[in-house]
């Protein structure tokens, strides 16, 4: 039995790493019916914390965070299929918007690391790290 979705109908599962793809020790294991499996920036996420009305900057690690980074990218692909590429028909842009047609997309762009399918936000949007 699975303890999270992945491998599950309608479902990209993420998993987390650092900057570099390096997954981080608490993802889940690749499950067998995981034909593709996906990881992006889920590590080392800066954000604000507040506790008695105060702000504290801080740093925090998950899927949870990996999961909407690549959410993040999925969407914006979307949004610039719909604004930028007028030729496709109303059928060829509605596929986009299916789960298969994403992890092929998210496949095509990302790069196999460690077994994984690396989603680097900064070559998606042009500007290489490495």
């Amino acid at each position: 039995m699975l303890a999270s979705p992945e491998g599950k109908d309608g479902v990209i599962a993420v998993r987390a790493s650092d900057g570099y793809g390096k997954l981080m020790k608490f993802n889940l294991a690749k499950q067998r019916r995981e034909a593709v499996a996906f990881s992006t920036l889920g590590h080392g996420i800066r954000h604000t914390r507040y506790e008695n009305a105060e702000a504290f900057e801080t740093f925090t690690s998950g899927t949870s965070f990996a999961t909407l980074i690549a959410a993040g990218i999925a969407a914006n692909i979307l949004d610039y299929a719909q604004l930028e590429m007028k030729w496709l028909t109303k059928e060829k842009l509605a596929r986009l918007f299916s789960t298969g047609c994403m992890k092929m997309i998210l496949e095509a762009i990302s790069n196999p690391i460690h077994g994984f399918h690396f989603i680097e936000p900064n070559m998606v949007y042009g500007n290489p790290m490495r």
